[in-house]
Parts: structure tokens; C-alpha cells; sequence
């Protein structure tokens, strides 16, 4: 029974980690949390102890986002997908694939709000897929 608890506990923490998006520093420092925005000079971060933590673009080598974002480009597109960022931002869009862009053409990128329905979801894809097809 002990084992079952130990395991059960191990496999709680592993899978809270893996869940959570990742800042990789050029200082060779990383923390996790929960990536919240991205503007045109800051990352916005919340660490697991609830702090948030606004860093500069410089400072920054990688972020992992593991949860869906909407990265909202210059050209007024908005494009939904789970995201890495190293010197050009990779998207995996659950309709394009995975998608190559260059941070200059991204005017924001914001976590993906629970609160919008899946309507507006499918609306959003659909309008931008049209747009990149066109």
C-alpha cells in the first residue's frame, strides 16, 4: 500500500511539473511557472509561489509554453497554439501545424483564457485559416 501512495505521489509532482511552462535565462538560470503574456519589450510570469514576474526580452534565451496561447501578429491575425520561444517563435496549431515566426511580426502573445468557448475557438481558426489560405 505504501508503494502504491509513493507512486501515486511521485506521479502527482511529475505531471504538475511537466504541465508547467518554462523560462530558460542566458544566465543558465530556469523557473517555472505559468507564462501570461508576452508585450513588445517584457515576458509577464507567474512563478508557482504566485509572483508575477514581468522580464525583458534580453534576459530571456528560451520559454517553453506548454498551455494553448493566442499570438496576435502585426498583420491583425490571431493564430491558437502551444508555443516555444528561441529567437523565433515555433507554434503547434492544432490546424496548421507547426508554424515558423519571426518575433518582429508578433504584435502580443496571451494565454489562451478557459473562459472563451469553444465556438469562439473554432471561429477564431476558421477566420485565420481562411486568411493565411487567401
Amino acid at each position: 500500500m505504501k508503494y502504491i501512495q509513493s507512486i501515486i505521489i511521485l506521479f502527482c509532482l511529475i505531471s504538475t511539473h511537466v504541465l508547467a511552462d518554462e523560462i530558460f535565462f542566458k544566465n543558465n538560470d530556469h523557473i517555472s511557472g505559468n507564462f501570461i503574456e508576452l508585450s513588445p519589450t517584457t515576458y509577464v510570469f507567474a512563478t508557482s509561489h504566485q509572483a508575477i514576474l514581468q522580464i525583458k526580452h534580453e534576459q530571456i534565451y528560451r520559454l517553453l509554453i506548454t498551455n494553448p496561447v493566442i499570438v496576435e501578429l502585426n498583420s491583425g491575425e490571431s493564430l491558437i497554439g502551444t508555443a516555444v520561444i528561441e529567437q523565433q517563435l515555433l507554434l503547434n496549431s492544432p490546424i496548421l501545424g507547426y508554424l515558423i515566426i519571426d518575433l518582429a511580426d508578433i504584435k502580443t502573445i496571451i494565454k489562451l483564457n478557459s473562459e472563451i468557448s469553444s465556438t469562439n475557438k473554432v471561429s477564431m481558426i476558421n477566420k485565420n485559416e481562411s486568411l493565411i489560405h487567401n
